[in-house]
């Protein structure tokens, strides 16, 4: 359940109205649910199979490690900060 606290409201909301759109069609497609031209019609059972997944997926992944605007992580910073200050040291000692 802690990955689903981690996961940004509207991307929540994206992924659970697929995860519901998907259940209903794989419903439709396999015959649970009738009156529709989609009911028995083996695609959109495969279909809706597919977009439940990755609504289900989309609700709970992990966030990424980068910044939402592409911006570095601490990590790579600090590689990058390391090797510039070996720069500077190998140039001072010229």
């Amino acid at each position: 359940m802690g990955a689903v606290k981690d996961v940004n409201p509207l991307q929540r909301a994206i992924g659970l109205v697929l995860l519901m759109i998907g259940a209903v069609w794989f419903m439709l497609g396999s015959g649970m649910i009738g009156g529709s031209v989609m009911s028995g019609q083996t695609v959109w059972a495969i279909v809706g199979a597919m977009i439940a997944i990755v609504g289900l997926w989309i609700v709970t992944r992990r966030p990424s490690t980068r910044g939402s605007q592409g911006e570095e992580s601490d990590d790579e910073a600090d590689e990058e900060g390391a090797d510039e200050e070996g720069k500077d040291t190998e140039a001072s000692r010229d």
